[in-house]
């Protein structure tokens, strides 16, 4: 599966309508859904997200095609490229990812993504740092109740991966997350990650708006 981000660098009530509008074109356009997301914590105050997943590559190409020829999704573009709160805009950032739970169910409105990015360490053993998440996700999913990916970027910035877990709303988000805190387990295999990552990570919270 192929997951895609862009950030915009703008959060107000014109930048918002404007994402709400683009959702609705996109998905007449392709037929596929384009999320709106709106940060809870760890993202800049001011900045919103647009997302899409994708069966494959070619799957995300060919939307992008279809939005190219598109008479309205142009006209909006040209709206918001001269739209102050909604630019500069972040290009796009594009990842493989698996899911670990079932309970990934991004494209729902009121959907609450709690996110880390992690930093592998110099010399860290790739394979086995997947291996590990692997068996943390389960541990995370079991544990918090959440669907959770592990998404590997196809370019970009190397050795930095992302896990996300899926929560259909706040108060699940919270429950999950205390849930998380009080469980050994998730603990224990937090710490094991030493091995493989650095100390220093990235959280994010993030809302679907639309």
């Amino acid at each position: 599966m192929i997951w895609t981000r862009r950030i915009l660098q703008g959060h107000s009530t014109e930048s918002v309508a404007l994402g709400i509008e683009a959702c609705k074109i996109f998905k007449d356009v392709t037929g596929a859904d384009l999320a709106l997301w709106s940060p809870l914590g760890g993202m800049p105050y001011n900045a919103l997200a647009w997302t899409q997943t994708a069966e494959d590559f070619n799957e995300a190409v060919e939307r992008a095609f279809k939005c190219g020829v598109s008479d309205a999704w142009t006209h909006l573009m040209q709206r918001a490229s001269g739209t102050a709160t909604t630019i500069p805009e972040l290009p796009d950032n594009v990842y493989n990812f698996h899911a670990i739970s079932s309970n990934f169910t991004p494209h729902t409105v009121g959907t609450v993504v709690m996110g880390t990015s992690l930093t592998m360490k110099d010399g860290a053993d790739y394979f086995g740092a997947l291996k590990y998440l692997t068996e943390w996700c389960e541990v995370a999913a079991s544990a918090t109740g959440a669907g959770v990916i592990v998404s590997i970027p196809m370019f970009g910035a190397a050795g930095v991966i992302e896990i996300s877990n899926f929560y259909p709303n706040a108060k699940s988000a919270e429950d999950g997350r205390n849930a998380a805190m009080a469980s050994t387990t998730w603990l224990t295999k937090f710490m094991e990650g030493g091995v493989f990552f650095n100390s220093g990570m990235n959280r994010t919270a993030i809302i679907r708006i639309a």
